[in-house]
């Protein structure tokens, strides 16, 4: 695999800092097949790639270290700052850190099905389904004189 492509990487920010992280230990071992890396670490090819190009986070923090090991080998400590990056860049992409997402990552791995609505939103829907079904059906029966009047 060449240079990471950059394309679709944030301007800054956690997840930012996890790529170029990623991305110095990669240029100094060579710059390594994305298989080679995918075998090493026991990630499938496509995600590494998909990862690499910053368009999707890494599983979890052992995942991080996973792909940092199989990029080759690093200074003290920086497995520790990936998973930092890591839980920061997670914050950022869920919404809930001090950030602002430059592109949006894709969870990894993606969720097979949607989740199912909240409870409350369930609630709503039920509450608006019978208010309209009342008012059509008091609007039906006042237009046929069914009511008196």
């Amino acid at each position: 695999m060449r240079r990471f492509d950059r394309s679709s990487w944030p301007e800054h920010g956690p997840h930012r800092e996890l790529l170029d992280l990623l991305d110095d230990a990669h240029v100094r071992s060579g710059c390594r097949s994305a298989r080679s890396v995918a075998r090493s670490s026991r990630v499938p090819v496509a995600q590494v790639q998909l990862i690499a190009r910053g368009t999707a986070l890494p599983a979890d923090e052992q995942q991080v270290r996973d792909l940092l090991a199989a990029l080759g080998p690093t200074r003290p400590g920086t497995g520790d700052r990936a998973a930092a990056l890591y839980g920061a860049a997670r914050l950022e992409h869920d919404g809930t850190g001090p950030w602002t997402a430059g592109v949006p990552a894709t969870p990894v791995p993606p969720s097979p099905a949607a989740a199912p609505a909240p409870r409350r939103s369930r609630l709503l829907l039920a509450a608006a389904t019978v208010l309209v079904t009342a008012a059509l059906v008091l609007g039906y029966a006042a237009g046929t004189g069914l009511l008196p009047g």
